[in-house]
C-alpha cells in the first residue's frame, strides 16, 4: 500500500535513508539526519512536493519525495524526486510503484 507520509512514519524513514546516507553516495547529505529533522522535512510536505511511503505488512519498506528543484520562479513546477528503499527491497518493482 502506498500512502502519504505522515510525521508518525519519521522514524522509520530515517532508518531507511541513513543506511544511505553512512553506505552510499546517493544522498549528497554529509551526516546521519535526526528524525526531527525527518519530520520536519514531511511537514513540508504539500500536493506539489509530496512524500509518500511504501507500506508491507504495515511496515514502512521505502519513501519516495518531491522537493522543490530551485527557488527561482522559472522553477516553480519543477521537482526533484528521490526514492529509497530498505535494502533487501530491491528488484520487485516497488520503486516504479512509488514514482507512479
Amino acid at each position: 500500500m502506498i500512502r502519504h507520509a505522515s510525521v508518525e512514519d519519521s522514524f522509520a524513514i530515517a532508518a531507511i535513508y541513513n543506511w544511505y546516507i553512512v553506505n552510499t553516495y546517493f544522498t549528497f547529505e554529509e551526516a546521519q539526519l535526526e528524525v526531527k529533522e525527518i519530520s520536519r522535512r514531511i511537514a513540508k510536505a504539500d500536493e506539489q512536493s509530496p512524500w509518500l511511503v511504501l507500506l508491507e505488512e504495515n511496515q514502512v519498506v521505502g519513501f519516495a519525495c518531491a522537493v522543490p528543484w530551485k527557488q527561482r520562479a522559472a522553477y516553480r513546477f519543477s521537482r526533484e524526486t528521490s526514492i529509497y528503499l530498505q535494502q533487501d527491497k530491491f528488484g520487485k518493482g516497488r520503486g516504479a510503484r512509488l514514482y507512479q
